[in-house]
């Protein structure tokens, strides 16, 4: 595939991964809705204007380039898609339990903190948290 052709493709994906239509990005980030089409349909464009558009999208060129097909690609995109839809409470355990994992802990004591979140966080996620224990390798 044309490289301007797959940037913009993963242009498109990303846009829509965060909840942006063109004519939001396009008010938000001030360039017009027709560059936007044409970033995303492939042609030419200013690297000024794409600049713009990542930076309110909060993503970075390089997440632009990067090889989306890859398996860890694709699973951090679902895992940042499951915590966009967290709520308040449920962002705080996730980052009480990250810190945990951070923080070099006894197994005992990291299986006594998941246990005590499992139950606050687990109900709306499709992925457990046991999960994340047997990837670190903990």
């Amino acid at each position: 595939m044309d490289q301007l052709k797959e940037l913009g493709r993963r242009l498109k994906e990303l846009r829509r991964d965060r909840g942006f239509s063109q004519v939001h990005l396009a008010a938000v980030s001030g360039v017009s809705i027709p560059t936007i089409i044409s970033i995303e349909s492939g042609m030419s464009f200013r690297i000024s204007s794409l600049f713009r558009i990542v930076e309110c999208m909060g993503v970075s060129v390089a997440d632009l380039v990067d090889d989306s097909s890859h398996p860890d690609r694709r699973h951090q995109r679902d895992l940042i898609k499951k915590i966009r839809r967290l709520d308040a409470d449920q962002l705080k355990h996730l980052d009480i339990f990250i810190k945990y994992l951070d923080v070099k802990k006894s197994r005992a004591e990291l299986d006594a903190t998941i246990n005590e979140l499992h139950d606050k966080i687990y109900s709306p996620l499709s992925w457990r948290i046991q999960d994340v224990r047997v990837r670190k390798g903990v």
